[in-house]
C-alpha cells in the first residue's frame, strides 16, 4: 500500500546528503554494498516506541522545513548545501550506523503517512523530500 499516494519521483534519503554519503550510503535497503542509497523503496519492517516515532517524525519535520525556508530565500547552492549539511546533523544524526539508517527510513514513512491526508500536503512533502 502506498500510503503518500502516487509518487512521480523517488526522494533521495537525506543521509545521501551528508557529509558522508558517498561512503555510509543510506543502508537500510537491504543492498548489498556500503555505497547503495535507499530508496525507500520497502516499508521497514522493524518496531518504534512512541516516543521514538515522534522524535523521528518531529527530527525529518525540522529539516524539512529548514529546506523550505532555504528554498524561499533563494539561498546560492554552497550555502544552500552547507545549511542543509547542518541542520541534517543535528536532527538526523546518531553516532551508530545502523541507527542511522532506522532514523533515516523511519521518518521518511513517517511523515510520508502523514502529509497523506490532502493533495497540498502531498504536494509540500514531495516538494521538500525530492
Amino acid at each position: 500500500m502506498n500510503v503518500a499516494g502516487p509518487i512521480r519521483s523517488r526522494p533521495l534519503p537525506l543521509s545521501a546528503y551528508g557529509q558522508d554519503a558517498g561512503t555510509s550510503g543510506g543502508g537500510g535497503g537491504g543492498g548489498s554494498s556500503s555505497n547503495d542509497v535507499d530508496m525507500y523503496l520497502d516499508v521497514p519492517s522493524f518496531e518504534l516506541s512512541l516516543d521514538e516515532f515522534e522524535e523521528y517524525a518531529l527530527a525529518r519535520l525540522k529539516v524539512l522545513r529548514k529546506i523550505e525556508e532555504m528554498k524561499t530565500r533563494n539561498l546560492p547552492p554552497e550555502t544552500f548545501r552547507s545549511q542543509l549539511d547542518a541542520s541534517i546533523k543535528a536532527n538526523l544524526t546518531s553516532t551508530q550506523q545502523k541507527h542511522k539508517t532506522k532514523l533515516d527510513v523511519a521518518s521518511h514513512f513517517i511523515l510520508r503517512a502523514a502529509y497523506c491526508r490532502t493533495e497540498d500536503l502531498r504536494r509540500w512533502f514531495l516538494a521538500q523530500e525530492c
